[in-house]
């Protein structure tokens, strides 16, 4: 009987060995500086860390998760932004497409000026800061699904240029994000459903203003940030 006590006597203590030390370990373990830092298991209870949305690299270019800075367009579904095809894109019939934000003002590739900052215009024209030219809908004016979004000059005075017909080159920012055709009521949209593959081409679609796409449910990739 004496012995068993010992031998209970003697598990006990290495038990609460055990315990001091693992309580030891662990406090050293919550106050060093991996679990201190904001990314670590106390950051996330200090108030003056940043938790912000951080942009994802994906070669060398910038998908953003967030709100982009000023005069960057950006998918809220990819995280991508509009972006004229060319380095930079900066000619009449230009392809709109989707490409990695260039956050950085430059092109990664050559080092150009970026090609993707643009300005929405009181008048509702989408204005490219670098060329001077505006997103337009291809044809004169282009009102069909699926009609490809190029860069062209700006028709102000709210007409085309070779055909006097209404301009389709203004747009209006909805509450939700689309980015609505003033003359067609369709939307901007990325091919694909949904699209977001970097140099998918834009277009002018049917508006899903539900958030999903019609064919096959997925969620809609028509919303903007600016």
């Amino acid at each position: 009987m004496k012995f068993i006590k010992k031998k209970q006597a003697l598990a006990f203590s290495v038990l609460a060995v055990v315990g001091v030390t693992c309580s030891i370990s662990g406090f050293f373990a919550l106050n060093s500086p991996q679990a201190l830092a904001c990314d670590g298991f106390l950051g996330q209870f200090d108030p003056t860390c940043d938790r912000s949305p951080k942009p994802r690299v994906i070669d060398g270019e910038v998908s953003v998760p967030g709100d982009p800075p000023p005069g960057f367009i950006l998918n809220s579904l990819s995280g991508q932004c509009i972006d004229v095809a060319g380095a930079p894109g900066n000619t009449n019939g230009a392809q709109i497409q989707l490409w990695n934000c260039e956050l950085s003002g430059r092109n990664i590739d050559n080092g150009s000026s970026t090609d993707q900052k643009w300005e929405l215009t009181s008048d509702g024209f989408i204005r490219n800061t670098l060329s001077g030219k505006c997103i337009d809908v291809a044809g004169a004016p282009g009102n069909r699904n699926g009609t490809q979004l190029q860069l062209w000059d700006c028709e102000f005075s709210g007409r085309n240029a070779d055909n006097g017909s209404e301009t389709d080159q203004t747009w209006t920012l909805t509450r939700d994000g689309f980015l609505l055709n003033i003359s067609s009521g369709k939307c901007i949209d990325v091919v694909g459903a949904p699209g977001r593959g970097r140099g998918t081409r834009l277009q002018l679609w049917t508006c899903e203003f539900s958030g999903r796409n019609a064919d096959n449910g997925s969620e809609t990739d028509q919303i903007w940030k600016l």
